[in-house]
């Protein structure tokens, strides 16, 4: 059941609202627009608020419907590798030459059906985190971070467990790596406000 789970769940994860928003819709690959990654950010940016939405919430929904499809039948290990496998989809879909997005969205998806206070908490931490500095990027690897850390932080957890729910934060830090140079060089894109009361670049 798990190698099943898995499979599958990868699959699912290869469904990109981005990118299938904007050829139906637009007609334009998200991935030769903006940063060129295709996820929701990016494309709340160069397609609008209206697909930008329709994409975080397709991301969402596929993380949360595999892991509410096979949780029954599956450990905590199995569920763990199944986000996993789900986030390793969304970042690297074969279709799209293995350009995907970053696995944020995904990620919370997967973790909201097994631990929604955990995943409650991460959010706020991620919104908080970007509203703060004005960096989605931040915000996202924040959230990614207090995700993570926060599971191990409730219950005993096998190797195995802990490595795949380690993986996807080791993941999601990599497919941001680009972002926390720009951060470190202070060209990231910034919103239009923050808590700080830097202006949006």
């Amino acid at each position: 059941m798990i190698i099943l789970a898995v499979i599958v769940g990868y699959f699912v994860g290869t469904i990109s609202g981005s990118y299938i928003l904007g050829h139906l819709l637009l007609h334009q690959d998200v991935r030769r627009l903006g940063s060129g990654n295709a996820g929701t950010t990016n494309a709340m940016r160069v397609f609008g608020r209206k697909i930008g939405t329709m994409t975080f919430l397709i991301d969402v929904l596929k993380g949360s419907a595999v892991v509410y499809l096979f949780a029954p039948h599956l450990s905590d290990t199995g569920i763990a590798l199944l986000i996993l496998a789900t986030v390793i989809g969304h970042d690297y879909p074969f279709y799209m030459n293995f350009r995907g997005g970053k696995g944020v969205a995904t990620t919370l998806g997967g973790f909201m059906v097994i631990e929604p206070k955990l995943a409650a908490f991460a959010v706020i931490v991620g919104v908080f985190s970007a509203l703060f500095t004005g960096y989605v990027s931040f915000g996202s690897l924040m959230f990614l971070t207090a995700m993570v850390l926060g599971y191990f932080c409730i219950g005993p957890v096998t190797l195995v467990e802990a490595l795949a729910v380690l993986f996807i934060l080791i993941i999601g830090i990599f497919r941001h790596q680009e972002n926390i140079i720009r951060i470190i060089a202070k060209s990231e894109r910034r919103l239009s406000f923050s808590i700080l009361g830097k202006k949006g670049q």
